[in-house]
Order: structure tokens, then C-alpha cells, then sequence
């Protein structure tokens, strides 16, 4: 029952309450919205808007529901910005900032964590480093794995700066986490361990489970599934006595999914729980991730209700679960899809209103020319009018050549979008299909189907490919940058093979032709695959320098062993051809490691 209280404490009452029963997340919420409403009787905006903030954080942080919390956060937001009230605004937009991050809206986090770095840089906030883990975070996501790592190491100087030491055990996983997606997985465990000793330390909880997570998912991973199998299981103690409905929900589908592998290979004496604990275990994940926020989590829940089934023999769940599995990879896939072209909508449309806004400037700019022209004209020599009317059509000239220009890029853009949109939806589909036949087919055509499949998704690749390189709108050196700098993260770490990437860019912005822009991606691509394939190297250098009139692209390896690659293959020999396509010179040696060097 709401208790009885004196009205001028009525709100820090409520808020004391929340904070006694931070660990039961409702009952938290519940006075917090005491606190709003009694916030409001008094029109405190100050305290309004740090509880709107408060309980936004609450639901994104402890269930999940990224758009509920969005929506206290904004208001709240509003309010901040209206009464100047930084140090709440500068909260907001690093919660924002990791909300967004959770919901893969890259650009959005992006934004809302250096409003706060700009804030806080500006009111001297020694919690800085709460937005610099946050940014860390994102370029973590982004597979900036370099920069990730240098943000959060500045991140906790900055926290033991200021001596904030309860804040640094997420810290610490997240640079372990980090490292973990480059297989350095040494480095990893020293910082998982680092931050669940300093949780035990502060006696932070949440932290603590996290870390324990986190470390026996790194035992998974290696193959050492009891005491992975232990790890797991007192992470999600941690997490149910703390009532963190969405971490529970994404425990429990991994702990199945280790009792499943000893099933499976029929180890029953090293498993924990019957098959039907095992089935309680999804149903009450899929029950506590009922939003649908998380599809990675329901991925892994649906993956294990399958090989669920197929132990037990319940050949209907295997289906259904198999069906539901094809449709939320096909829902992700195409929300990825409308995602990128509502942001592609927006632009073009910001496009199309520049030119209507340039035309009708050009309209009127062309009528006070002629006017002037007139004026001129009776005001100067027959020679000197001779001269500005040529002066005058030449202008007119570039003008229509420039419009030429922008109808071209804007026919290279329909046929980019026309590519991804149809014949992209139509590999998918063949795709997906295919896989789902091959779950009821016998052996051989499984076989066939299987491998429709794989050639339709890698038609699917080649076609990125293509849609890419007739997108007008990354007709810049630092797009073939940013496309080289991800496909080498992409194969590079499928074999374990470290990179240092250089590049020297006098100009980003600079454009480059469409023919030498796919060229050179291309043969980079042939070069990244051989050493892939071919090389036994752990470590590949490559530079790419860009100057007015010559750029350069250099990509060595360590390897020792290169008797796979065979210099008259066709592999190369596309190569070579690309490079005289682009009155290139490409130089391949590979006695000493393999050895690539195109001047264009």
C-alpha cells in the first residue's frame, strides 16, 4: 500500500524506497513512479526529469524494453534541454547511446554518446569514462576491435582517476569480451578474471555474473563443458536472485545448450538435468523474452527446442521449431533490409530537396544574369560583350554537363537498388527455401539442397559486390577504405590471422572513378582469399596510400609455406588483368611470404 507521508519529503521518500529495493526491479519502478507523480504536484522539474531518466535506464537495463525506456529518456530529455540541466542531460544521452546500441541503431548510439562526451568535456564531468565505455561498446560492434580496446584501457584510467572502482568490473569484460572476438583468448580470460575479482571486491552482483558468464562461456568455447557447465549455472543464480528478467532469458538457452552437446554424444553421465528440465528451462525463456527484443536469444532458444525434439523423438517440435527458426532469420535479414532502406529513403529524399532547392536558385540566378547581361552589354565595347556572352555560355555549358553527370549517378543508383531489392529478395528466398526443404529430405538430396543453398548465398555476396560498385553515392576513396578495412576483419579472423591495416588519405572525400574503385577491391579480395587459403601465415600488413596523381596498395604476409598459390592460376591472372583494366602495375612475389604490391 502507498504509505502516508509528509508532503515536503514525499518524493526523496519514494526515492529511498526504489534504491532499498533496487534488486526487485517492479517494486523499484513502482516507487520511482510515486516519486514522478508526486514530482509533478510540486512541478519539480529538476526531479522530474531525473526520475523520467531513472526508470527509462530501469527498463532498458533490467527488462529490456528498449522503446518504453526510449520514451522516458526523451521526455526526460526535453525537460533538460529546456532548463539547461547538463549533468541529468549528459546521463540521458549515454543511457540513450547504449540503448540504441542494443537495438544495432549504430549511428543513433553514436550520436547520442558524443553529445555526452561533449558535455562532459564541457562541464569537466570526471564520469566521463562511463560515455567512453559506451563508445568503446559501439566500435566493438562495428568490429573496430583496435579502437574498441584503446577507448575502454581510457576508460578505466579515467575511472581509477577519479576512484571509481565499483564501475570497472564491466570494464574489464568488455575489454575481455572484446578480445575474446579476436581468438586472443589469453588476454581475454586475464581480463574476465581482473573484473569478477574487483566485482567480488565492490560487491557489485551484476557485475559479478556477468564475469562468471562470461569466463565459462571462454571454457565452452574450448571444449571444457563441466566446469563451463558450472559457470553458467551460478551466473544464473546471480541473475534470478536479482530479478534480471532478460539476462535469465539469455542464461538458460545456453545452459541447455551444453546439456544438449553431452546428450547428443551420448554422455548422460556428465549431464545435469533431464530432458524435461531441459524443455521447462526454453519454455521459461521464451516466456521471459516475450518482447522479442532479443533474436539472438531466440535463435539459440528455437535452435535447441529442435535438437530438443529430436532427441526425445517429437518429430512435430523439431518442425515447428525448425520453421520458426528459417522465419526469424528471414524477419532479421529483411528488418536489416528496411532498416538500411528507410536510411537510404531519407537521404535520397534530403538529395531530391537540395536539387529542387539548387534548380529554383539556378532559375533565378538565371534570370538576374540575363538582366545584368543586358545591362552590360549597353554599358560596355561589341568585344567586351563578345567576351562575357562566351564567359556566360561556358558557364551554361558546365551546368549541363553537371546535370548529365548527376542523371547518370542517379541510373547507376536505381539499378544498385533495383539489384539489391529484387534479385537480392530472390536469392534469399531460394536460399532459405532450400535449407528448409533439406530438414525433410534424405541424405543425398539434403546433400544437393544444402548446396543450392550455400552457391545461392554466395551469389548473394558477389551481388553485395556489385550493388556496391554501382552505388554513385560511394564513389570516394574512403568508401573503398572502409569496404577493404571490413572484408579483411571478416577472413583474416575466420583463420586466426592478425592484421594491421595503414592507410594515408590526403582527402577522404576525394572521389574515384567507379571502373578503379571495383577493380582494386576486387583484386585486394583475390589477394585476401589466397592467403586464406593458400598461406600459413599469423600476421598480414597491408597499406594503402592515396596521392594526387598515383596510389599505392601493399599487402605482405608472413607466411612460409606458398606452394598453393601458383602465379599462372587464373585467380591471378584476373588479377593482372584487372590491373592493366586500370592502366595498373601489379607486382605479386612470393618467395619471401606472400607479397602484393598495385601501383594505379
Amino acid at each position: 500500500a502507498k504509505p502516508t507521508i509528509q508532503k515536503s519529503y514525499a518524493i526523496e521518500y519514494y526515492q529511498y524506497l526504489s534504491n532499498y529495493h533496487i534488486y526487485k526491479v517492479d517494486t523499484a519502478i513502482y516507487y520511482l513512479q510515486l516519486a514522478l507523480t508526486e514530482a509533478k504536484i510540486q512541478k519539480n522539474q529538476d526531479k522530474i526529469s531525473a526520475l523520467y531518466t531513472n526508470i527509462g535506464r530501469i527498463l532498458g537495463n533490467r527488462h529490456a524494453k528498449y522503446d518504453e525506456a526510449i520514451l522516458y529518456l526523451d521526455t526526460a530529455k526535453v525537460i533538460c534541454k529546456k532548463y539547461s540541466y547538463l549533468k541529468t542531460l549528459n546521463n540521458i544521452h549515454t543511457i540513450l547511446g547504449t540503448f540504441y546500441h542494443k537495438k544495432n541503431y549504430y549511428d543513433k548510439a553514436l550520436k547520442e554518446i558524443n553529445a555526452a562526451l561533449l558535455i562532459q568535456q564541457k562541464i569537466k564531468d570526471p564520469y566521463i569514462f562511463i560515455a567512453m565505455n559506451a563508445q568503446a561498446s559501439v566500435f566493438a560492434s562495428l568490429n573496430k576491435h583496435e579502437d574498441a580496446i584503446k577507448y575502454y584501457k581510457e576508460a578505466i584510467n579515467y575511472g581509477f582517476k577519479y576512484n571509481e572502482q565499483p564501475r570497472m568490473p564491466i570494464i574489464f569484460q568488455n575489454i575481455g569480451s572484446t578480445y575474446a572476438r579476436i581468438n586472443l583468448l589469453d588476454s581475454a580470460k586475464h581480463y574476465y578474471l581482473k573484473g569478477k575479482a574487483m566485482a567480488k571486491e565492490v560487491n557489485d552482483r551484476h557485475a559479478y555474473a556477468y564475469a562468471t558468464y562470461n569466463y565459462a562461456d571462454l571454457l565452452k568455447n574450448e571444449g571444457n563443458y563441466t566446469e563451463a557447465k558450472k559457470g553458467m549455472i551460478e551466473a544464473l543464480k546471480e541473475f534470478e536472485q536479482l530479478e534480471e528478467t532478460s539476462n535469465i532469458a539469455w542464461v538458460l538457452p545456453r545452459i541447455v545448450e551444453l546439456e544438449l552437446i553431452q546428450y547428443e554424444h551420448k554422455k548422460n553421465n556428465t549431464t545435469t538435468y533431464s530432458l524435461k528440465e531441459l524443455e521447462n528451462f526454453l519454455d521459461k525463456s521464451i516466456a521471459l523474452n516475450a518482447n522479442g527484443n532479443n533474436y539472438e536469444t531466440l535463435e539459440n532458444i528455437y535452435d535447441c527446442y529442435a535438437r530438443l525434439g529430436k532427441l526425445t523423438g517429437n518429430a512435430n517440435m523439431t518442425m515447428n521449431y525448425q520453421g520458426k527458426l528459417l522465419i526469424l532469420k528471414d524477419t532479421i535479414f529483411n528488418q536489416e533490409r528496411v532498416k538500411v532502406d528507410i536510411e537510404m529513403a531519407a537521404k535520397l529524399n534530403d538529395a531530391e530537396q537540395k536539387a529542387i532547392i539548387a534548380q529554383l536558385e539556378f532559375k533565378s540566378n538565371k534570370e538576374a544574369y540575363q538582366k545584368k547581361l543586358s545591362l552590360i552589354v549597353l554599358g560596355l565595347s561589341i568585344l567586351s560583350g563578345i567576351g562575357l556572352y562566351f564567359n556566360y555560355r561556358n558557364r551554361m555549358r558546365r551546368k549541363n554537363e553537371f546535370a548529365l553527370m548527376k542523371q547518370k549517378e542517379e541510373f547507376r543508383n536505381q539499378v544498385s537498388s533495383d539489384l539489391h531489392d529484387d534479385v537480392g529478395t530472390l536469392l534469399t528466398g531460394v536460399a532459405l527455401q532450400s535449407e528448409l526443404a533439406s530438414m525433410s529430405a534424405d541424405q543425398n538430396q539434403k546433400n544437393s539442397l544444402l548446396e543450392i543453398s550455400s552457391m545461392s548465398r554466395a551469389a548473394m555476396e558477389q551481388m553485395r559486390d556489385i550493388v556496391w560498385a554501382l552505388d554513385s553515392r560511394k564513389d570516394k576513396y574512403e568508401n573503398l577504405i572502409d569496404r577493404m578495412r571490413a572484408f579483411a576483419e571478416q577472413q583474416l579472423h575466420l583463420k586466426n590471422i592478425n592484421h594491421k591495416f595503414t592507410f594515408e588519405i590526403p582527402n577522404g572525400g576525394q572521389s574515384i572513378t567507379p571502373i578503379i574503385r571495383q577493380n582494386v577491391y576486387l583484386i585486394f579480395k583475390e589477394a585476401i582469399a589466397n592467403i586464406v587459403k593458400h598461406s600459413n601465415a599469423d600476421f598480414v600488413k597491408i597499406n594503402f596510400v592515396q596521392k594526387e596523381n598515383q596510389s599505392e596498395l601493399t599487402i605482405i604476409d608472413n607466411g612460409t609455406n606458398l606452394s598453393g598459390i601458383k602465379t599462372d592460376g587464373s585467380g591471378i591472372a584476373n588479377m593482372k588483368y584487372r590491373a592493366e583494366t586500370i592502366s595498373g602495375k601489379l607486382i605479386i612475389k612470393i618467395d619471401e611470404g606472400y607479397n602484393i604490391n598495385l601501383i594505379f
